[in-house]
């Protein structure tokens, strides 16, 4: 045979191998496509409030040739089909010569949940594709507003006298925070902190209010930074990959995630609150308190309250006496918050990274606005996360 036939066989035969291979059904098909799911900006929907939205995308490893239409997968964190969403539009088609695709995601008007809900946004698999990072959404029942009692009422007029209403800033709030970490930590947490973190606050006055100065509590959802916060402290715990498992990690991780059944998909509670806010009449704003660091000193921060569904039963065990579980809380691993975010002191520089602001508050009664810079931090971090909040009254 001549050496021009045979490679024009070969050629034919590599040709005719290629499109049997990339055709198959079977699992040597090699994976054209990767698929993330994402989010930058809202993840949270709250029942009950209006003009909310989870503004996601579907992203692609590489761009298509065709349109190709993909199908969301809507599941609870146990697998189970959710259907409380709706999804615009409804159909997801990328198009050609693209890679991604984006959505919308709302409450439906019927929704009605007695707990929150953390809701998991895949794609039903494709040959072509496989998913590579799925987007967790929460839902979160309707804000309770507690109404105000007769003395709180008296104490808030007496402000208003003064010339300190602040009355529009008491109930449902609309908040607005930007997160920045220092640029070593922000590759790390660009999830976090790449959008405006934006949702709502429920504001009262704090019982430590006295006739000469008003102070605010905010009771859910502190500077909207709750699911802030409780993605950080997962990101420190259960999801850091790099020093919770493998060989490398340590006997004690795996011991007290098997010890109060505390792992990635186990169904947890966090929620946070902020007391202390002192209004001042020159409209100048303070709140730094005190509280702990990881080793148990105190510090000035802002005082935070965090409530960890998994840090309370570890914290009872280790009230009855267990062993195991005093070990583990004392070895660091655990799902104790401060141990973990917001527990390097603010008052003075203690990272010297080019990071530390002074903390400052200020209220505008005319504009209706409230504006906080503060900072907050994680015990892994190279240096202050620094937090710029403001508070838009209705």
């Amino acid at each position: 045979m001549k050496k021009g036939k045979l490679s024009v066989m070969l050629g034919v035969l590599f040709v005719a191998l290629s499109t049997m291979i990339s055709c198959n059904d079977n699992d040597d098909t090699p994976v054209l496509l990767k698929a993330y799911v994402k989010a930058d900006g809202n993840k949270e929907l709250v029942v009950g409030e209006e003009n909310q939205e989870v503004a996601a995308k579907i992203v692609l490893t590489d761009k298509v040739d065709n349109p190709l239409t993909v199908e969301l997968t809507i599941l609870d964190k146990k697998g189970a089909k959710v259907d409380i969403l709706n999804i615009s539009p409804a159909q997801l088609t990328v198009p050609k010569g693209s890679n991604e695709v984006t959505f919308k995601l709302t409450l439906k008007k019927d929704a009605s949940l007695v707990e929150e809900q953390r809701i998991v946004i895949g794609l039903v698999s494709q040959e072509l594709i496989t998913v590579a990072e799925t987007l967790e959404v929460v839902a979160k029942p309707a804000l309770a507003v507690q109404a105000l009692t007769p003395e709180q009422k008296k104490l808030v007029a007496g402000y208003i006298k003064k010339g300190m209403d602040i009355t529009p800033f008491l109930g449902k709030v609309n908040v607005k925070s930007t997160v920045v970490f220092n640029v070593d930590d922000e590759e790390r947490f660009k999830n976090l902190a790449k959008e405006p973190i934006t949702g709502i606050t429920v504001i009262t006055l704090s019982e430590e209010s006295t006739p000469e100065q008003p102070v605010l509590k905010m009771e859910q959802n502190p500077m909207g930074l709750t699911e802030f916060f409780y993605n950080l402290l997962k990101q420190e715990t259960i999801e850091n990959n790099e020093f919770w498992y493998g060989e490398y990690a340590g006997p004690y991780y795996a011991k007290v995630m098997k010890l109060i059944n505390w792992n990635k998909t186990s169904e947890e509670t966090f929620t946070a609150s902020l007391d202390g806010i002192k209004i001042k009449e020159n409209k100048e704003i303070t709140y730094i308190g005190k509280g702990k660091d990881s080793y148990g000193d105190e510090i000035n921060i802002v005082p935070f309250d965090f409530k960890y569904s998994a840090w309370d039963r570890l914290k009872k065990l280790i009230d009855e006496g267990n062993t195991e579980a005093k070990e583990c809380n004392e070895y660091g691993a655990t799902p104790n918050p401060i141990v973990f975010i917001n527990n390097s002191d603010i008052a003075t520089d203690g990272y010297e990274a080019g990071g530390f602001i002074q903390t400052t508050g200020k209220i505008n009664y005319q504009a209706g606005t409230m504006t906080f810079d503060f900072l907050s931090s994680y015990t892994d971090g190279s240096d202050y996360i620094v937090i710029r909040t403001e508070y838009t009254a209705k």
